[in-house]
């Protein structure tokens, strides 16, 4: 909704920015819970796959514009911070 309402009222500039926010907000929270109760099963393929297609996403835009590499370089950081833990528990297994 803040996205939204900054896209209203601001354009789309300050909607992109409210947007890797909100993205950078929940990325954290999820870092933060998959490092308390790391689930390997499922995650760590999923995050792998998905850091993957951030990846490919970066090499593949056409500058370095916030535009271009807001999402995709927040998605690359977010997923390699929740990887970590995932990574941990795999290995004791």
């Amino acid at each position: 909704m803040a996205c939204i309402g900054a896209w209203y009222y601001s354009g789309p500039y300050f909607a992109l920015i409210f947007g890797i926010l909100s993205e950078c907000i929940v990325g954290i929270y999820l870092a933060i819970k998959t490092y308390k109760d790391p689930t390997v099963k499922y995650n760590l393929a999923g995050y792998l796959f998905f850091l993957i297609v951030s990846i490919t996403a970066m090499i593949n835009a056409d500058d370095w514009s916030i535009a271009q590499m807001g999402y995709p370089l927040c998605e690359t950081i977010l997923c390699i911070v929740t990887i970590i833990p995932l990574l941990k528990k795999w290995m004791e297994k």
